[in-house]
């Protein structure tokens, strides 16, 4: 039997928004990924075959079968799904019509779902976010959450990585990955929503069987990868990790030091393994489904792949956060680069708090208004405002390029002046606790506002 809704904002899963309970889950782990989300399930899709493949293999790829205590979670066994993907839907076809109401329930293994159906949608968007991310690596682990983001994307003992995206692209999948944060790591798919149960079942797997498919040799591959992202994005990394460290104080879950390429190859599987174990289990996680579906059907589909996930009790606490210093905090950095980049950024509450949806206004606000100002002046090639959410504290960050041959330290002037002009006409919805500032380019200086 089905529990009442539980508060789970707490864990850093579950959240409001504006758009709806099941895309605040997306919008959550990235905006840009949420907004392509929205967009397939609005215009039903990009791409839809004629009929479906002949002789389908078996999505499961294998008997489910129960994962040994040690090794993770298991499942139960159940009715096997169908042994080949269930035919597509030609782009004729009318959709089920669904009842458009928004639904919670938590499942006995301690599973938050929400349902969101769309009326007239071919496609449904599903997000299974774990209430994990950065701030839950252990002290001397940095990166190991990237790896484990990058396992649960490879599959199981019985998927691996080579297979699972060929699999969700012959059935139909024309969106899906990951996103990890501080707080959560979501996966999520966009397909038609007659391959539903083949997206809940391979969820439930992926959520029972992960740790098992953690082997010496999938760890390497896992490795290479994530080093490989880090070198890409190492500027972002370092500029994320000098601002938490002004805009945190000591202790902070949020303050730790940017991974890089050696602390990655000095994880070995058993700290995966444990990782995942402690981490990946039903009550640390949220399920949305959003889109053309029927919600009895999608509920019962809910309980038969995600119910027999075993439980493993209380969830690990929520990390202690000690609160910011309640004065201004501002660091410029100085960086040699041939491409340099300011960074602003004020610690903010933390998520679901009440100044919450006035930063979410006042960023959209401010953003439109820096690139007025900034492009169209010529002194920066790329600017944005954004409100960053976390569970622990949140930053409201602004984020420019300057123009070729433009000065930084100009830049940040120029910032200072629109926000000036923003917190005349929005005093109430900009005023924050004080913010850090960050400079990637020539110069560097250190001054409070």
């Amino acid at each position: 039997m089905e529990r009442g809704v539980t508060d789970r904002w707490r864990t850093g899963v579950g959240r409001g928004s504006a758009v709806g309970a099941g895309l605040a889950l997306l919008l959550a782990a990235s905006p840009a990924e949420a907004q392509g989300v929205t967009e397939e399930v609005e215009a039903g899709g990009v791409f839809i075959p004629d009929a479906p493949p002949e002789g389908g293999e078996d999505p499961r790829g294998g008997e489910e079968g129960a994962v040994p205590e040690e090794t993770g979670p298991a499942v139960e066994p159940e009715a096997a799904p169908p042994g080949a993907p269930a035919p597509l839907p030609h782009p004729s076809t009318p959709p089920e019509r669904a009842s458009g109401a928004t639904s919670r329930f938590v499942l006995d293994n301690g599973l938050e779902v929400i349902l969101e159906p769309i009326e007239g949608r071919r496609f449904v968007a599903v997000a299974l976010a774990y209430g994990v991310g950065r701030r839950d690596e252990p002290e001397g682990y940095p990166g190991l959450a990237r790896l484990a983001r990058r396992a649960l994307m490879a599959g199981t003992d019985e998927i691996n990585e080579a297979e699972l995206p060929m699999r969700l692209e012959a059935a139909g999948a024309v969106r899906y990955g990951a996103t990890l944060d501080e707080d959560r790591t979501v996966l999520f798919e966009t397909l038609p929503a007659a391959q539903l149960e083949w997206a809940l079942w391979l969820e439930g797997q992926r959520m029972a069987r992960a740790v098992a498919g953690v082997s010496d040799a999938r760890l390497a591959r896992l490795r290479a990868a994530v080093v490989d992202e880090l070198a890409l994005d190492a500027r972002r990394r370092e500029a994320r990790a000098a601002i938490a460290a002004r805009a945190y104080p000591e202790g902070h879950p949020y303050r730790h030091p940017a991974a890089d390429g050696g602390d990655v190859r000095a994880v070995r599987a058993r700290h995966l393994q444990w990782f995942l174990q402690r981490w990946v289990r039903p009550e640390r996680a949220t399920l949305a489904l959003v889109g053309g579906f029927d919600p009895a059907r999608a509920r019962e589909l809910v309980r038969r792949h995600l119910g027999p996930v075993r439980s493993h009790g209380e969830p690990p606490p929520l990390p202690e956060a000690p609160a910011p210093a309640p004065r201004s905090r501002a660091a410029r950095i100085a960086r040699s680069s041939p491409d340099p980049s300011v960074t602003v950024a004020w610690p903010t509450p933390a998520a679901l708090g009440d100044a919450h949806l006035a930063l979410e206004i006042f960023a959209a606000y401010l953003d439109a208004r820096l690139r007025s100002a900034l492009l169209d002046a010529g002194l920066a090639r790329r600017v944005s405002a954004t409100q960053e959410d976390g569970t622990l504290g949140s930053l409201f960050v602004v984020r420019a390029t300057p123009a070729p041959g433009g000065d930084a330290d100009a830049l940040v002037e120029a910032i200072d002046g629109v926000l000036a002009e923003a917190r005349g006409a929005l005093a109430d919805a900009a005023r924050g606790p004080g913010h850090a500032r960050q400079t990637d380019g020539a110069g560097g200086d250190a001054r409070q506002t």
